[in-house]
């Protein structure tokens, strides 16, 4: 059964921290779209299907949502690091300017790192009940394939 959704001072640190982190990814996504998917420079769909999967995360998050916690925790850090690793290489060839690099690595990279992050925190796994209920041991696997029950990798209790 779920508990009912806190306010965002109610929120442990790090699931604050990584809620704020990814609406900061938003709004500068956001601010993206409007200066170059009106310009026909990218494609709508691209920015559509990333804010349509971003305020999914940041609403379940939120609401408390295992599945958001493991998207949230591994689809961020993913992205950050595939976007580090993509400004890497556009600054050794000399292909971004300085104002571009800013706000990719302050808006983007750096906001998703922490999130990431900010969701493996101790606190963050009793705040979507990921901590075993027989032997106390964190856990971030399913038994189930929405994971709506965790499973504990330690004595494979599913709660």
């Amino acid at each position: 059964m779920r508990r009912p959704s806190p306010t965002l001072r109610a929120l442990p640190a790090p699931v604050r921290v990584a809620a704020l982190a990814l609406a900061l990814v938003l709004v500068v996504e956001v601010a993206l779209v409007a200066l170059y998917a009106r310009r026909g420079q990218a494609g709508w769909a691209m920015y559509a299907a990333f804010l349509v999967v971003f305020v999914l995360l940041v609403l379940g998050l939120v609401q408390r949502s295992r599945l958001a916690w493991l998207w949230g925790r591994y689809l961020s850090l993913a992205l950050g690091a595939v976007l580090a690793a993509s400004l890497a290489f556009a600054l050794a060839k000399r292909a971004i300017s300085a104002p571009a690099l800013g706000v990719a690595l302050f808006g983007l990279v750096l906001p998703l790192l922490a999130a990431g992050l900010a969701l493996g925190r101790p606190r963050a796994y009793p705040f979507y009940d990921l901590v075993c209920p027989a032997c106390g041991a964190r856990t971030g696997v399913g038994a189930d394939l929405l994971f709506r029950r965790a499973l504990c990798r330690k004595c494979h209790t599913a709660w």
